[in-house]
């Protein structure tokens, strides 16, 4: 289990966020969810190690990350940023090898480089193996470094807008293959996503985010509503269920719309803040 208890992060007096809390367990998909602005970036990078949180703390499988060494930490916890520099100084096939750097000794073993191979070909990128990164679209980007982090093989995985460079197939591929991976292999698996309707779809609960504070948090049913959209995005929404998934079509903005909070499910009731 991946435990989040009472988070706190800004920067001078400037608070981003301050009292979060959220649980991850192996083989569940948890999205964050929220508006623009609203620390959902800072949040991740606070769980995976690369912030340090003003308040509140993250433990995996009971044990505070603060007390875990960094290359131990790489092994337990994956993670893949919304975006990656300009200047990628490696191919494809070196980049998703890097990935095996915190199992490996001074050089990559045989078992290492078959690993590697075996993320490109998941995710349909070995006629990429070869090419420069910098010579990479930005969607071609983003699924290398998802095969980067896969190739980490940890426990859990941390993705910040793995589909928001992607088409919409390929936004459904990369989904559909991070659900078989958490189903099959035991994945937890914690993403940022904007598109609710994808969110509905994938998850097994959704943290929703407004103004720095878990505005809710549940399963798709509990947090997708029309009060919730109302209340943390300021539009009018039409919600159904179409498949067997909350479907989440917006009708018209709600600028100077007030919504009293009486029926959505509470941070208290939905999360387990330990």
């Amino acid at each position: 289990m991946l435990r989040v208890h009472k988070l706190g992060f800004g920067y001078g007096a400037q608070p981003i966020f301050t009292d979060i809390s959220l649980e991850l367990a192996q083989g569940h998909i948890v999205c964050i969810a929220g508006p623009n602005g609203t620390g959902k970036t800072t949040l991740v990078k606070c769980i995976a190690g690369i912030f340090k949180p003003q308040a509140g703390h993250v433990t995996v499988d009971g044990t505070d990350t603060r007390e875990i060494e960094r290359k131990q930490l790489a092994t337990l916890l994956g993670y893949v940023p919304q975006s990656i520099p300009a200047k990628f100084p490696a191919t494809v096939f070196e980049t998703v090898l890097s990935g095996r750097r915190p199992h490996m000794g001074w050089r990559p073993s045989k078992h290492d480089m078959q690993l590697a191979a075996e993320k490109l070909a998941q995710l349909n990128l070995e006629h990429l193996a070869m090419r420069d990164m910098a010579s990479l679209s930005g969607g071609q980007a983003q699924k290398v470094m998802l095969a980067r982090a896969l190739a980490q093989e940890t426990p859990y995985l941390i993705l910040d807008e793995p589909t928001s460079a992607l088409d919409v197939r390929h936004q459904l591929d990369i989904l559909e293959t991070i659900t078989q991976l958490a189903r099959a292999r035991g994945l937890g698996v914690l993403l940022i996503i904007h598109d609710l309707n994808l969110a509905a779809r994938y998850s097994d609960s959704i943290v929703m985010l407004h103004q720095g504070h878990v505005h809710c948090c549940g399963t798709a049913e509990q947090v997708i509503t029309e009060k919730t959209m109302a209340e943390v995005y300021g539009v009018q929404a039409d919600i159904r269920h179409s498949h067997g998934h909350v479907h989440m079509h917006v009708l018209r903005s709600l600028s100077h719309a007030h919504v009293h909070a009486d029926a959505t499910p509470s941070a208290q009731e939905c999360c387990n803040d330990g």
